[in-house]
């Protein structure tokens, strides 16, 4: 527990004064630790366009673009705020620590209606003020007929912004996803090996953009892995030809390295959120 503190407090020291792969010195502010889990209201504000509300909850802003529900706004927060709940393997003074990173770098979640091309023609991020870098997907808030879809639509891609963008900056030793030999990638390459993690759909993207590729299979990997973890597999409708593991039994004996990097650093932070919430959209089998 001594080590990871002690790594904390280095790396807020070097974020301090370097730039990072997200954002700017600029984009550091000082939190007390009062402010870390207050859960604010939606407020409307036209200074962010093209996001037109947002919601500031247990250290992340929520943005939102026009014409999604202020219900479906609201539901994403009380999922977010539901991770974060104390869990018997939270730690505090780790979980404070991660949620004055969420702060202090301006990480925040996008919101929006139905899909990209429902939205044509907006800006990746707000025009004025010091959220822009830090951030990784919508979510989207689904029609009707994809109602099924919807709770994994939120859980998927809150984990995707608190591992790749939060993990990153709280673990910088073990959730760097651009340097090859970090337990992040150390984990998931004993995935790859052992036949339970294909990443073969991502080829493409290999070709293209190295760094991207690199970002995204650690990305979907530990949504994957904390999704199994939590035995929340079901979320995903079923067998999937991505991973093949779908329980925290499995990972513990199948993938040692994930399941320790869990323990470590994820289960010290959030835990499952609350299957009443998620029932909305999708009834527990």
């Amino acid at each position: 527990m001594q080590v990871i503190i002690k790594k904390f407090l280095v790396f807020q020291f070097i974020a301090a004064i370097a730039v990072g792969c997200y954002g700017s010195k600029k984009s550091i502010k000082i939190i007390h630790a009062n402010d870390l889990y207050k859960k604010g209201s939606l407020i409307s504000d036209n200074k962010f366009k093209p996001y037109t509300r947002y919601i500031d909850t247990i250290s992340l802003r929520i943005f939102s673009l026009e014409r999604v529900s202020d219900t479906f706004i609201k539901d994403v927060a009380l999922i977010h705020e539901s991770m974060f709940d104390d869990k018997k393997l939270i730690d505090p003074i780790i979980q404070e620590h991660f949620l004055k990173t969420l702060q202090k770098f301006y990480v925040y979640q996008r919101i929006g209606l139905i899909s990209p091309d429902f939205n044509r023609g907006f800006d990746c991020c707000p025009q004025r003020g010091k959220y822009q870098h830090n951030h990784v997907d919508f979510i989207w808030e689904k029609e009707k007929i994809e109602v099924e879809r919807q709770a994994n639509e939120i859980v998927e891609h809150l984990l995707h912004t608190i591992t790749t963008v939060g993990f990153y900056y709280a673990f910088p030793d073990e959730w760097r996803w651009d340097k090859k030999d970090s337990p992040i990638n150390l984990a998931m390459q004993e995935a790859v090996d052992k036949g339970h993690y294909n990443i073969s759909s991502y080829s493409d993207l290999l070709n293209r953009d190295r760094e991207g590729y690199a970002k995204v299979t650690a990305q979907e990997f530990a949504y994957w892995m904390i999704l199994a973890e939590w035995n929340y597999f079901y979320l995903v409708g079923g067998p999937n030809d991505e991973f093949n593991l779908h329980t925290s039994s499995q990972i513990a004996s199948k993938l040692p390295l994930a399941h320790k990097l869990y323990l470590d650093t994820v289960a010290k932070v959030i835990g499952p959120p609350d299957k009443n919430l998620l029932n909305k959209w999708h009834k527990f089998k």
